[in-house]
């Protein structure tokens, strides 16, 4: 009954939506249902409104960050500083202190653009996870705790990426100093 690309859409787009309807909600709870602002009343409004914004920053940038709903090749987990990267052609496992570089590579099969980290350890192959493989927003949580880990350049890489289209170079974004 509802077209699937509006469903997509909305399950994308959910934590966002959800993080401004909690905004709303919870300013109505603490006094703008009867319009009397009292001094309290203004002070919790203002944490509630700065918490729900920084949440909502938060939400958009992971639906930006990840380019369409999970579900692509493999699993990531991360645990105890330890990535474990499950997926069809074998699995990874490396110790977040061991990674000295991590390229992004884009490659677009079938017109569609697959984005992948490479990480390299000293001593073996680097490891590529795709960036739509299940649990890729924990492999970005733990990736943020490299130093100089920035997400929010690694989001502006990545669009720079999509946007050289199909045959964009291999980009080094992060090296270990």
């Amino acid at each position: 009954m509802i077209r699937p690309e509006i469903v997509r859409a909305v399950r994308r787009w959910a934590e966002p939506i959800l993080a401004v309807g909690g905004t709303l909600i919870a300013l109505w709870i603490v006094g703008g249902s009867n319009l009397r602002w009292g001094w309290l009343s203004i002070i919790l409004g203002l944490v509630v409104l700065t918490s729900g914004a920084l949440w909502t920053r938060e939400a958009i940038r992971r639906v930006r960050f990840s380019a369409g709903a999970a579900g692509g090749a493999g699993r990531v987990f991360v645990e105890e500083h330890r990535l474990l990267y499950i997926g069809a052609l074998g699995n990874v496992q490396i110790e977040l202190s061991e990674i000295t570089r991590v390229d992004i590579a884009l490659s677009q099969p079938n017109g569609q653009s697959w984005v992948s980290l490479m990480l390299h350890t000293p001593g073996a192959a680097p490891a590529v996870i795709p960036l739509n493989a299940e649990g890729q927003d924990a492999l970005i949580d733990a990736l943020c705790t490299l130093p100089g880990f920035k997400f929010d350049a690694l989001n502006a890489a990545i669009a720079d990426q999509r946007k050289r289209g199909r045959f964009a170079p291999l980009v080094t974004f992060w090296r270990r100093s």
